[in-house]
């Protein structure tokens, strides 16, 4: 352990503490491993406490839990350092205390007092010298004095602007970590839905440079499969190469006491003295994103982490940012950092939902691991809404679409609406329900983004009609029993029933902003759905069918945008015959071409529970959704695909069934398995395709930002159950026989 004198002085230098004569009770704790100082002024009472990790196999996680409880006392203002060598040591030192814990609360505790405590690196030296791309030619290069007479202002200020490669800034924020950011305004909040999404682009410029390192390409299709995309599709324009092109600098403000100097080939400061005023999403979500790649791909027994190191290594020397420096006095910092900032204002709707009532809403979103947040909060649940957002996604619900896109931004419009909310998160039934159709919205609007990407003419519904559709999906949502039957892999239908609807009405951009053309448009609807539709058998239609999709798929606008189960609904309901709930399976070279995935509610109820993370009562196997949609009986069509991926025959199924003896022990061993991860809070321990047990769990999200936090406080990607491809095949077979 450090001596007391080297950890004060550690504080002071880094900014911590005032004066070493404030401190008092300089005394070690916890088996000598934490020293604890005391401060008293006027006010308050602060505590401080300070570990040494650069001596990692000293501590274990008792160690941190008597730490968690020492500094999680209201009765005083705490602090809690940990000391390590630096970024990537904290890293280490965190997962290394988490792999010996036994549950998932032990590793919760862990998480959570990282998250809390302040880091202080010790290679954190007084002068880091950054390389710069070709030797620093064709740098920029701005310089101005600033001197206003009689308002005691006189300041220098000058900057440089560089190709710094992100291997270089990494060593910048390997020894800084997220002091990088003290004069930011904003710092890279992993939970915000722009950092997310910034995230996720950032991983695929690093797994293209990952499939396509020399010393993996034998490994290629396992790290595809890894990394969730086993076709290699949307990487065609993430080279590492590109980034520079694609993705705005970053600007770094050098303090101008700092001593620094720029040469031929690199730039020289105090790391001490510098933050990065613009840029803090794009460090810490592409650090973010390298973390959690490495961390998935080290489960491949093929790569080893220095491996995995070198690889990334030699990508981050391929991605080149703008990077300005801005050499002056600190307290013109302020007026820079805003200026680059301020694109984005906070809104005064913002501040609009810090009440009561929000309070009482976010207690019973919670088991749904949804809330609403204030401004400048920050929490690890997945689902995040601002007020205004959750106000007009509430009302949008409500088949008010109008008002929705129309909302009166005031405080008692959103408590209006609100008060509503509350209502019915109080029921049970009508609970479940609301959160079916927010789920629902979120779709619709990811979904409604490629729409309007696709959509070359943007006519007035594909411009204004958004919300209107959301409105619309929901109310035929909520005419069926099981949200499961709903189609939502394929919105593509029930988009073309709301644009004929609304064509008829020739709608202008201001009847989106009432809610009379939607009640117009659900009179169509209703009048439509009341005809009599053919119940003609669908056995004698196959033929039919098969000729239908065949055509279609031959049509270029077909061919990749829409899914077969797109065409055969479509079919149907040409026809006018009755078709309920049913899946697809597709068959190529003779055997079942994918794992087959239950419903996502199949595998939601594990994490959307009253007491979820706080005790585990989870539904014992014959009470759960998984053991019912086992049972279930349904219709499926099998798609015969070619080499080419063309099709050539589509067979109906009448009755299909993943448990067709009605065993009532089949698929137990695997509930259980899963139930056992949630209780270690370790994702390794979900079943999979290779334990052979005919079912697995896996991720199936609508993209890399749908996640839920895990029983380890960490956020993970949603998942479900899935049939393994073979038992699926046996199924099938055994049926025909």
């Amino acid at each position: 352990m450090s001596n007391t004198i080297n950890i004060i002085n550690l504080l002071k230098n880094k900014g911590y503490i005032d004066d070493e004569n404030d401190i008092s009770n300089k005394s070690y704790i916890c088996d000598s491993k934490v020293l604890e100082l005391e401060k008293q002024t006027d006010d308050d009472f602060f505590k401080y406490y300070c570990c040494d990790f650069t001596q990692i196999e000293t501590f274990d996680k008792d160690d941190l839990s008597d730490i968690f409880n020492l500094v999680y006392q209201p009765e005083h203002i705490t602090f809690l350092f940990m000391i390590f060598k630096n970024r990537n040591d904290e890293i280490f030192s965190q997962n290394d205390l988490i792999k010996g814990c036994n549950n998932a609360k032990e590793k919760r505790k862990i998480n959570d007092l990282f998250n809390f405590k302040t880091s202080i690196y010790s290679d954190n030296n007084d002068n880091l010298k950054l390389k710069v791309d070709h030797d620093g030619i064709n740098y920029l290069e701005y310089g101005v004095k600033i001197k206003y007479d009689g308002l005691d202002f006189d300041s220098e200020i000058n900057s440089k602007v560089f190709n710094v490669s992100m291997f270089e800034l990494q060593r910048l924020f390997n020894v800084t970590g997220s002091s990088l950011f003290d004069l930011n305004i904003r710092t890279g909040i992993e939970n915000k839905k722009a950092g997310k999404e910034l995230k996720e682009n950032f991983k695929r410029y690093l797994e293209f440079g990952i499939i396509n390192y020399p010393e993996f390409i034998d490994e290629k299709n396992e790290i595809l499969g890894i990394i969730g995309n086993p076709d290699g599709d949307e990487m065609e324009d993430s080279y590492p190469e590109l980034f520079w092109f694609c993705h705005n600098g970053i600007n770094i403000f050098v303090n101008k006491k700092s001593e620094h100097s720029e040469e031929a080939n690199y730039v020289s400061f105090n790391p001490n003295e510098v933050s990065v005023i613009n840029g803090a999403q794009t460090l810490t979500n592409f650090f973010n994103a390298k973390e959690e790649l490495i961390s998935d791909l080290s489960n491949l027994e093929d790569l080893t982490i220095n491996s995995l190191n070198r690889c990334m290594d030699s990508i981050l020397k391929k991605i080149i940012l703008k990077t300005v420096f801005i050499f002056g006095d600190k307290k013109i910092s302020k007026q820079i950092t805003w200026g680059l900032n301020n694109q984005i204002p906070i809104k005064i709707e913002d501040f609009e939902g810090a009440s009561d009532l929000v309070d009482e809403i976010n207690n019973k979103l919670k088991k749904y691991q949804m809330k609403i947040l204030r401004t400048g909060q920050e929490n690890n649940i997945l689902t995040t809404f601002t007020p205004l957002e959750f106000a007009k996604k509430s009302l949008a619900i409500d088949n008010r679409p109008g008002r929705s896109k129309n909302f009166k931004k005031s405080q008692n419009n959103i408590d209006e609406v609100f008060g509503e909310v509350l209502h019915k998160l109080k029921s049970d039934a009508s609970a479940k329900r609301f959160i079916d159709n927010i789920n629902v919205t979120m779709g619709i609007d990811k979904w409604w983004r490629d729409k309007s990407k696709s959509d070359d003419e943007k006519s007035n519904i594909i411009r204004y009609g958004k919300i209107y559709f959301q409105s619309y999906v929901i109310n035929d949502l909520n005419s069926i029993d099981d949200e499961d039957d709903y189609p939502f892999d394929d919105l593509d239908i029930k988009y073309d029933e709301f644009e004929k609807y609304a064509q008829n009405l020739h709608l202008e951009a201001n009847d989106f902003k009432t809610d009379e053309k939607f009640e117009e448009i659900l009179k169509q609807y209703n009048t439509d759905k009341e005809e009599n539709k053919n119940n003609e058998n669908i056995e004698d239609t196959i033929k039919e069918l098969n000729e239908f999709v065949k055509n279609m798929k031959k049509e270029s606008a077909y061919q990749n945008n829409y899914s077969t189960s797109y065409l055969i609904k479509k079919f149907y309901d040409n026809n006018k015959i009755k078709i309920g709930y049913f899946r697809t399976i597709p068959f190529q070279n003779g055997n079942v071409k994918e794992s087959f995935p239950l419903p996502n509610s199949s595998f939601d109820e594990l994490y959307k529970r009253d007491g979820y993370n706080e005790n585990d009562n989870y539904l014992p196997f014959n009470k759960s959704n998984f053991f019912s949609q086992l049972k279930r009986e349904y219709p499926i069509f099998i798609i015969y695909y070619s080499n080419n991926l063309k099709i050539n025959n589509i067979e109906y199924m009448k009755m299909f069934s993943l448990n067709p003896n009605k065993s009532e022990s089949l698929g137990e061993s695997v509930y259980y398995k899963t139930i056992d991860a949630f209780k270690k809070g370790d994702i390794k321990e979900f079943p999979k395709v290779s334990d052979h047990k005919k079912f697995h769990v896996r991720p199936k999200a609508r993209n890399g930002n749908d996640t839920f936090e895990f029983t380890d406080g960490t956020e993970i990607t949603k998942r479900t159950f899935w049939a393994n491809s073979e038992y699926i095949q046996e199924l099938i077979e055994s049926k025909k026989e």
